[in-house]
Formats: C-alpha cells, structure tokens, sequence
C-alpha cells in the first residue's frame, strides 16, 4: 500500500508493506514488515525484518531478523549477509549502526552513535548514545552512559549512572553503577563497583 511500496518484489513471500517508497527494492526478501515512508527502502533479500516509521531501517538490504520501531530508527544499518538480531525502539535508536549485532535499544536516540558494538542493552532515552564500537554494556535508565565511549562490559542502572566512562581506545572497563548518578564522574576509572545515589560520584579514574 503506497506509491511504490514493494515496487520490485518477485518472489518475496508473506511480506507486509505500507508506505510510500517503503521496501521498494524487495526481490526475494520474506517475512518482512515495512510500514513508514521510505521504512526497509534498500532491502533486497533480508528476511524477517519489522521496520515501522519513517526512514527506519532504510539502508538494510541482507540483514536478518532486525526490529526497528521509531523515525530513523536503525536508519544506516547494513550488516554482513544474513546478520543482524537488533532490537531499537524509539525515535533515533540505533540511528548510526552498521554492522554490529545483538543490540537491544530502547528509547529516544538510546545508542545514537552506535556502530559496530555488539550485544549492548540500553533501555532509556540518550542511554549509551555517544558509544560507538563498545560491547557487552547495560545501561538503564535516562542518560546512563550517556557520553561513555570506547568502553565494554559495564552495568549502569540510574539516572546518568556512569555517564561519562570514556577510554583513549576501546577497553574493557568492567564498571558497575546503581543509583541516582552513580559513577558520573568517572571517566577512565576500572573494576569499579558503585551502589547507591551518588555513589562515587567524584571519583573519576580510580580503580578498584
């Protein structure tokens, strides 16, 4: 339904589109669902894949099983053949990535700058938002590791909990932070363990 929507498909199978220009390059692709403007545009032979808002998903053309609800959401994906796994919600999740796999993002711009990291879970709006190519992180709540970079395997629950953990390259910091900005101020610090509102939050490059 929509100009052009499935404009290309052929043997495509069970395939949902609403939108204009909305999974208009569909050849072979199956069990997808396209509804927004331009949603799944350059999709050929993904299959599995629910794009709902405009622009979202749109550059994804063999990435599998990839949930993108929201304007722009996921909007430059385009993993290897077959790939994908990524779950982002809200306007702007997951805007910027590319490759990477396994992601969970939920909220408004929740992983924004997100590339080839994989396996993260950030549930809240800017969570993890300027990280690029850190793994394995959890971050929950608005704001927590907002502006962190470079950095995998930390667990940031609160309001701007470990907001700020940036390494000088990627590292594995293994932070933990619970509460009301816990760990906020860290920066290059590792093994920390913080719990509580405002739990360490002067501490900057310590360790434990």
């Amino acid at each position: 339904i929509g100009n052009n929507a499935g404009l290309n498909m052929t043997t495509g199978r069970y395939t949902t589109i609403v939108g204009s220009g909305a999974g208009d390059a569909i050849t072979e692709g199956e069990n997808n669902t396209a509804i927004g403007a331009y949603s799944m545009s350059a999709t050929t032979i993904g299959n599995s894949n629910t794009a709902v808002g405009y622009y979202s998903l749109v550059t994804n053309v063999d990435g599998d099983a990839n949930t993108a609800i929201g304007y722009r959401a996921m909007h430059n994906y385009e993993p290897a053949d077959g790939t994908g796994y990524n779950t982002a919600v809200g306007s702007d999740a997951g805007y910027s990535l590319t490759t990477s796999v396994s992601n969970v993002l939920i909220g408004a711009s929740a992983g924004f700058y997100l590339t080839t990291g994989t396996m993260n879970t950030a549930v809240g709006q800017d969570c993890l938002a300027d990280e690029t190519t850190g793994s394995y992180n959890v971050s929950i709540g608005k704001s927590a590791m907002s502006s962190s970079s470079l950095t995998s395997r930390n667990v940031a629950v609160g309001f701007e909990a470990l907001y700020n953990c940036t390494q000088g390259s990627l590292t594995d910091t293994y932070n933990v932070a619970i509460g009301y900005t816990a760990g906020k101020a860290i920066t290059s610090g590792q093994y920390n363990v913080l719990v509580g509102s405002k739990a360490g939050d002067v501490l900057t490059t310590g360790a434990a």
